[in-house]
C-alpha cells in the first residue's frame, strides 16, 4: 500500500476502516465461542493489528492536514460535542455504556446483547476521539464543510 501519495480523505477513510475492523472483532467473540485457539490467537491479533493500523493511518492523516504543528485545541479523547459527527458518536457512547452497565448488573451470564453494547461503546469511543479531535476539525475547517470537502478532495 503506497501511503505517500494518499490524500487526506483517503487516509481518513483508512483510519475509519481499520477502526471498524478492530472493533468488529468484539462481535466475533461470542460467535467463535467454540473455536478454541482461533479465538484465543486470531481475534486478538486482528484486534491489535487493526488498532495499530488505525493509529498509523490517523498519524499520516494528521500530517497530511498539517495538524502536527497545531497544539492549541484539546485532544479528541477529552473533547465532547465539538462537531456534528462527534455529537452523534458521543451520544452513542453514553447510551451504550449506560445500557451495558445495566445489562451487566441485571444479567448474571454473558449475552450477545452485552457484546453488541461493548462493540457500540468501543467503536463510538474511537469515533468520538477522531471526530471531536483537533485534526478532524482542522481538516473540516480547511475544506469549509465536511460533506462538501469529500467531493472537493477527489
Amino acid at each position: 500500500m503506497d501511503l505517500k501519495n494518499k490524500s487526506s480523505r483517503e487516509l481518513f477513510r483508512l483510519t475509519l476502516i481499520f477502526s471498524a475492523i478492530s472493533s468488529a472483532v468484539i462481535l466475533a467473540v461470542p460467535i467463535m465461542a467454540n473455536a478454541g485457539k482461533a479465538r484465543k490467537i486470531i481475534l486478538p491479533l486482528i484486534f491489535w493489528a487493526g488498532l495499530i493500523m488505525e493509529q498509523i493511518m490517523f498519524r499520516r492523516f494528521a500530517k497530511s492536514v498539517g495538524g502536527e504543528k497545531q497544539r492549541k485545541n484539546s485532544p479528541g479523547v477529552i473533547a465532547f460535542f465539538k462537531t456534528g459527527e462527534g455529537k452523534k458518536a458521543d451520544i452513542v457512547l453514553i447510551v451504550s455504556l449506560v445500557l451495558f452497565i445495566l445489562f451487566a448488573v441485571i444479567q448474571k451470564d454473558e449475552s450477545i446483547i452485552q457484546y453488541i453494547l461493548i462493540f457500540a461503546a468501543v467503536i463510538s469511543f474511537r469515533l468520538h476521539a477522531i471526530f471531536n479531535g483537533r485534526y478532524y476539525r482542522l481538516w473540516r475547517s480547511k475544506n469549509k464543510s465536511g460533506s462538501k470537502s469529500l467531493k472537493k478532495e477527489r
